[in-house]
């Protein structure tokens, strides 16, 4: 049976961390990000929402698919989960 992945988990949501988890998004992943800073994951889902909004701005994306694309995002801050409300 063959397995498939889904999920692609991103510890450490700096510039680096943010560029890798957009790209994943953009190949049809879901994304858990994870940083020991609240600060970091709220400036790293707004970098994601930034270029999802960037690329719709630019016509490679249409409004429909630049949200669907931020709303599989989730994060971990420390060792608690959270889903937040992410909107372009």
């Amino acid at each position: 049976m063959a397995e498939f992945i889904e999920t692609v988990g991103i510890i450490g949501i700096g510039r680096m961390g943010t560029g890798i988890a957009y790209e994943a998004l953009l190949g049809g992943f879901r994304v858990l990000l994870r940083d020991v800073s609240d600060e970091q994951v709220r400036t790293g889902l707004a970098d994601i929402v930034g270029h999802a909004e960037a690329d719709y701005r630019a016509g490679k994306l249409s409004r429909l698919e630049s949200g669907i694309i931020v709303s599989r995002v989730d994060a971990v801050i420390g060792d608690q989960h959270h889903r937040f409300p992410l909107r372009v």
